[in-house]
């Protein structure tokens, strides 16, 4: 009897840890395709691109930097970690799963088909 509440409690016990690492793992995965938004609430090109995810149902977070300046430093990291200058880019600037993208291609229809790649 003893052997059985035994195996019993090792099944349970190994279930709840496989489960947990499930968990993980998925959560894992569903911060590397959130799309970060860094732009300003009257800049036109940010409006658009909130404007187009939200039309396709692509969730994302938007960060207004001229409400909060916080986030400024924030994005100035990330895009000195990708290597962009940030001496002269664009807003806005988007940050999908740690690729960087930022407003400098030759249209701006090009700047939303690489948020949607």
């Amino acid at each position: 009897m003893r052997i059985f509440i035994f195996l019993l409690a090792f099944s349970i016990t190994q279930t709840a840890v496989s489960c947990g690492k499930a968990s993980k793992k998925e959560a894992t995965q569903k911060d590397l395709k959130e799309i970060i938004i860094y732009g300003s609430g009257t800049c036109h090109y940010c409006i658009d691109t909130k404007t187009y995810l939200t039309e396709k149902n692509i969730p994302f977070v938007f960060h207004d930097l001229d409400l909060d300046p916080k986030k400024i430093e924030e994005m100035y990291t990330k895009l000195r970690k990708a290597n962009i200058s940030t001496a002269n880019f664009q807003i806005p600037v988007v940050d999908k799963g740690g690729k960087i993208i930022t407003n400098d291609y030759g249209t701006f229809e090009i700047f939303l088909s690489k948020i949607d790649e």
